[in-house]
């Protein structure tokens, strides 16, 4: 089984997508902000969802679609999150204590973040934040106020 995510980029909507062995779709939840019957309904729509997981892979790399599609890490510890993030600055013990403190889905949303942050940093000419300070201003929510 793998997993996936669908981020709404205007709102806090997700849609999370597991497909089988095959790369058959097999199971969909909704989360974030309270769906309304009539966005469940357009998503519902021929074309709207990934039906397969080659299908996922087409949407990972379309940037200009509503949503961000991306593959839900699994590995959820600090030591992943310490060699994902660039900039290896600050107390390693202190960070450590805030990713610990995280809830699963924030931790999958901060990993989810972390190449976007480096994007827009580099795209603004601005530093990247202390890791410890990435996780406790809680960084991949920004982008959502």
């Amino acid at each position: 089984m793998k997993n996936y995510v669908a981020i709404h980029k205007k709102s806090d909507h997700k849609i999370n997508l597991t497909y089988d062995t095959f790369g058959v779709l097999v199971k969909i939840e909704f989360s974030g902000e309270r769906w309304k019957p009539e966005t469940i309904n357009w998503i519902f729509q021929p074309g709207r969802l990934p039906l397969s997981e080659s299908e996922i892979w087409h949407r990972i790399e379309n940037k200009a679609l509503e949503f961000d599609y991306m593959e839900i890490p699994t590995d959820l510890s600090f030591s992943n999150f310490w060699n994902l993030f660039a900039n290896k600055k600050g107390k390693i013990p202190s960070a450590q204590r805030y990713w610990e403190k995280l809830t699963d889905a924030e931790k999958i949303e901060a990993l989810l973040y972390i190449p976007k942050l480096h994007v827009q940093k580099k795209a603004d000419g601005t530093a990247l934040p202390y890791p410890q300070t990435y996780i406790s201003g809680k960084y991949w929510l920004a982008e959502k106020k």
